[in-house]
């Protein structure tokens, strides 16, 4: 008997489990390198550690505007009896001292230039005085005050990044100190997207009685935008057994990995799963999860590549992509913990919750700041077709499996899904 002639999943598996028995197949790994441009790095992962090559700053230089010496001059020196030094040179940021400094000289500097030989350290401008080629300095000053030494930024050497680091903007700065003009990262990953059903219209479509604008598919392609993915378009596809077999083949010859959104559940119209099944070993790996909204959710290994299969609800949609597309996307990426899994905010229950035992709930909640903390607010309106739930909260609870209910005022962790104003 097909998937699609069954009446109901005969066992839900859960959440750990189903991602356990999918990874234990072996086939997601970290994808190939590819070298980029620093400038255009951001947001790519690393693909080995990153090591120091040269010492920053490259040399000793001063941290001030003033005065360059030699700190050993200036031990005796007092508000009623100042020392007085000659100055010999001027070194501004970008040139090179040309004269070092002897016993009783100093040498006028800049902020960030060069540290002129024989000096030891700077007097800011602001605690001296100075008369024609004479400075005054009217108190003791220790050996290497208001200097920057060689290498004390980074040694050559050190370890800076590691591997499946995220890059971010400071990283790309750093990188250009140390003279990088490329860097090797992770390709980002191939992920197509299809959308199967009769009833579905494509985005911009005037709506027309017994269809329905197809909201999935937009919304898990910018997912994967936002991932650092590449996203492949399939588009929109009826429920015909042949055009979505011919469709997944061309999916999985291009790309690294197929999300499959619609014709996933157990219904007489669902044949995406039959369709997986009938294109080699092992197909369904898992189909039915214990979660919700999401339970029709599954996962498949077609031609050793992953494929997830999406409920038809956009809600259900978008919750399955962050829980069990998601991991899979950053092993392709060689980086299990990275990016856009938001913040993790404590706050107190609004009202009880109940949730089915077995299964893991993930209620979508309004976090507000209320003195003395924070409040979660559980949407009214939470069923998987109601996508104003997701756009009107900034958050998701998640219920675990073996929890009934939270009662109100009760603590509880909420992970950010929009900053909070």
């Amino acid at each position: 008997m097909s998937r699609s002639q069954k009446t109901g999943f005969s066992k839900l598996l859960t959440i750990d489990d189903a991602m356990r028995k999918f990874f234990s197949y072996g086939v997601v790994h970290r994808i190939q390198t590819v070298e980029v441009p620093i400038v255009s790095s951001v947001g790519r992962v690393l693909a080995s550690n990153l090591v120091t090559n040269i010492d920053l700053p490259p040399y000793d230089r001063s941290a001030v505007d003033g005065f360059a010496l030699r700190a050993e001059d200036t031990l005796r020196s007092s508000e009623n009896n100042p020392i007085s030094l000659k100055i010999v040179d001027v070194v501004e940021i970008g040139t090179t001292p040309k004269v070092p400094v002897g016993r009783l000289e100093a040498v006028r500097i800049s902020t960030g230039a060069p540290r002129p030989e024989g000096a030891d350290a700077v007097v800011m401008i602001e605690h001296t005085a100075q008369k024609k080629d004479q400075v005054r300095i009217f108190n003791p000053i220790s050996a290497w005050k208001n200097m920057i030494r060689k290498g004390e930024d980074v040694k050559v050497g050190d370890l800076l990044l590691e591997e499946g680091a995220e890059i971010m903007p400071q990283d790309v700065g750093m990188l250009s100190a140390l003279s990088f003009s490329s860097i090797k990262v992770i390709r980002k990953p191939r992920v197509a997207v299809l959308s199967v059903g009769d009833e579905l219209l494509k985005e911009g479509s005037e709506q027309t009685y017994g269809k329905t604008v197809d909201i999935n598919r937009p919304a898990i392609l910018s997912s994967l935008l936002q991932d650092g993915c590449e996203p492949l378009d399939l588009g929109i596809v009826g429920d015909d057994f042949g055009i979505v077999e011919e469709k997944v083949k061309e999916a999985l010859e291009k790309n690294d990995m197929l999300l499959v959104g619609g014709g996933t559940s157990v219904g007489s119209k669902d044949i995406v799963p039959d369709v997986l099944d009938s294109l080699g070993e092992p197909g369904i790996v898992a189909h039915g999860l214990a979660m919700r909204p999401g339970k029709p959710a599954g996962l498949a290994i077609l031609n050793k590549k992953p494929v997830v299969l999406l409920p038809g609800f956009p809600v259900a949609a978008l919750i399955t992509y962050s829980i069990i597309a998601r991991p899979i996307i950053f092993r392709l990426l060689g980086s299990e913990n990275i990016r856009n899994t938001g913040d993790i905010v404590k706050a107190r229950l609004t009202r009880k919750i109940d949730s089915p035992p077995g299964i893991r709930e993930f209620v979508r909640v309004v976090i507000r700041n209320k003195s003395p903390g924070f409040s979660a607010e559980p949407v009214t309106a939470t069923g998987a077709s109601i996508l104003s739930s997701m756009v009107r909260s900034n958050g998701i609870l998640v219920v675990p499996e073996n929890i009934e209910s939270i009662r109100q005022n009760e603590p509880v962790e909420v992970r950010l899904i929009r900053p909070l104003k």
